[in-house]
């Protein structure tokens, strides 16, 4: 016959090992296997120092003298935090940029960056790296080849990073994270989607009463905005002022006087395109 178990003979379970019964309606006691959590916790770096003191202490009953057990400890942290960097990316990030008429964007800047840090528990302020810098091709397409490399934070593509952004037509388009795609496939493909600029119907409709875009008032204000400033002088010219000093002065539509900065030499240097 096999051994009886206590509910078939009425005597009552054993405790389990490691636990001590407690008396009725009292606390369980901690054994010698339980964990003892205290409230409220024991900092993360207490106990981190903690562990290393008893893993001296211990090397040190070992055979090693206390100096020597510490520094084998010291090493053994070093080690765990180098290792303690961010996982390698490797793979390529490919999109396009365009408005939101499907007009592709030419010559923008797209940049790939890493950021970490500034989190609403962090201490730290935010950090930004640049990885990568491309700029768009004749159709909007831009690629990025991360190659292996660490990374800590999060990746993310930003369009209209720099030259070749008409901020006057168009509102920069937002971020894009990227991290998930790299690491669980290699691979991530973006949309820069260009939204008009707040005030760009406001100056098309400027340019359109001035003359059009060809005109000498129109390229002006396709170039820099519409004026701040508008003032009639004594010989009868109308001048636009812009911050910066850059004064434009126009006689009957025409433009008569410019600013004489490098690369701003009048009318004939703005862009003479389409407003859309």
């Amino acid at each position: 016959m096999g051994a009886e178990s206590p509910a078939s003979t009425g005597q009552s379970a054993p405790p389990p090992r490691g636990r001590e019964p407690a008396p009725t309606g009292g606390p369980v006691r901690a054994g010698p296997r339980d964990e003892v959590v205290s409230f409220p916790p024991v900092p993360r770096s207490a106990r981190s120092r903690a562990g290393a003191a008893a893993a001296a202490g211990r090397l040190s009953a070992g055979g090693l003298s206390p100096c020597a057990a510490i520094a084998v400890v010291a090493a053994v942290a070093v080690l765990a935090a180098a290792g303690a960097s961010g996982p390698a990316l490797a793979g390529t990030v490919e999109g396009q940029a365009f408005d939101r008429e499907g007009r592709p964007l030419a010559g923008v800047t797209v940049a790939l960056l890493e950021r970490s840090g500034g989190g609403l528990l962090s201490r730290s302020p935010a950090q930004e790296q640049v990885l990568l810098r491309v700029r768009t091709d004749a159709q909007g397409f831009f690629a990025f080849d991360t190659g292996p490399r660490e990374v800590r934070g999060k990746v993310v593509v930003r369009c209209a990073d720099g030259p070749g952004w008409d901020a006057l037509r168009y509102a920069a388009p937002g971020e894009v994270e990227v991290t998930r795609g790299l690491r669980d496939r290699g691979r991530a493909v973006v949309s820069c989607v260009a939204e008009d600029a707040p005030g760009w119907r406001a100056l098309a409709q400027e340019i359109e009463r001035v003359g059009g875009p060809g005109s000498d008032r129109g390229q002006v204000l396709r170039r820099h905005g519409l004026p701040p400033e508008t003032v009639t002088a004594a010989d009868g010219s109308v001048e636009w002022r812009y911050p910066g000093g850059a004064v434009f002065a126009f006689r009957d539509g025409a433009l008569v006087r410019a600013p004489e900065a490098p690369g701003e030499s009048g009318a004939a240097e703005a862009d003479a395109g389409d407003p859309r």
